[in-house]
């Protein structure tokens, strides 16, 4: 039994976050991973980037995505291959991206998926992270 801690940092206004969000929960077959919003963290709201945390260790951007889908499972080993793209790289992808995203972004609040997924629930567990 994995006793690993992850959460996931996500934009909860964005459509795009939101979406990606709905598809890492329906893939999460073990329910291993939390999502929170980013501004359930005060200190990390203004990244606007994803944050992903296992257990004490904190990834941001693309090494963030990676690690995620390689949490996911065994059937996501191949994602690994994307280390072999130089994080400056893909971290500027991620950018290219995240600008985007900014860009689509509708602020409907139906897209936020805090009040549709039960595993992502925010100030109550904001505060036990610190």
């Amino acid at each position: 039994h994995n006793q690993n801690k992850y959460i996931i940092y996500y934009d909860s206004a964005c459509f795009l976050c939101t979406s990606w969000m709905k598809w890492v929960m329906k893939r999460d077959v073990h329910q291993r991973i939390q999502g929170l919003p980013l501004q359930s963290n005060p200190e990390l709201a203004a990244s606007k980037t994803v944050v992903f945390q296992i257990n004490d260790n904190w990834y941001y951007k693309s090494t963030a995505i990676l690690k995620l889908l390689l949490s996911l499972g065994n059937q996501w080993r191949w994602v690994a291959l994307g280390y072999i793209v130089p994080r400056f790289i893909r971290d500027y992808i991620y950018d290219k991206v995240a600008a985007y995203r900014l860009r689509l972004n509708n602020n409907d609040a139906s897209c936020n998926i805090s009040q549709q997924l039960p595993l992502i629930s925010g100030a109550k567990h904001a505060a036990s992270i610190k």
